[in-house]
């Protein structure tokens, strides 16, 4: 029944579900080395929420919310004292930090898709130290 209520109607179904128990030590092994994968969070509060969600990954990814619309989302490392927490045994060297709204009692699904090499370039900034710069209004 559970896997009924998750596709939106812009989006295929979604795979397998697994729970995720030790997010807290940045490990998810089931979706940390995917392609892509679904992530359904659950607010069991009588309000809505807003915040930031961490999952725990390898590569970039691209996050869209439950309408299908991509949201930003920022990768960030997972800091040493993290990994080497005793019993940790996931190699996801990353975090994917994005925020998310959840209806109160109630869940959204997130959808994320690897992202290919060429999504994954940083656009280039010049830097340039001890050089004479001018500054000027338009």
């Amino acid at each position: 029944a559970f896997d009924k209520l998750l596709p939106k109607d812009t989006q295929p179904a979604p795979g397998p579900q697994f729970l995720c128990q030790v997010t807290n030590i940045s490990e998810c092994l089931p979706v940390q080395d995917q392609t892509r994968f679904t992530l359904t969070l659950w607010n069991p509060t009588v309000h809505p929420v807003l915040q930031y969600y961490r999952v725990p990954v390898t590569k970039s990814y691209t996050v869209r919310d439950p309408t299908g619309q991509p949201i930003l989302a920022e990768l960030i490392p997972v800091s040493n004292a993290t990994k080497k927490i005793p019993g940790r045994t996931s190699t996801a060297g990353n975090q994917l930090i994005f925020r998310a709204n959840l209806p109160a009692l109630g869940f959204n699904t997130y959808f994320f898709e690897a992202k290919t090499t060429e999504e994954n370039q940083e656009p280039k900034v010049k830097i340039t130290q001890n050089a004479e710069c001018i500054l000027e209004n338009q």
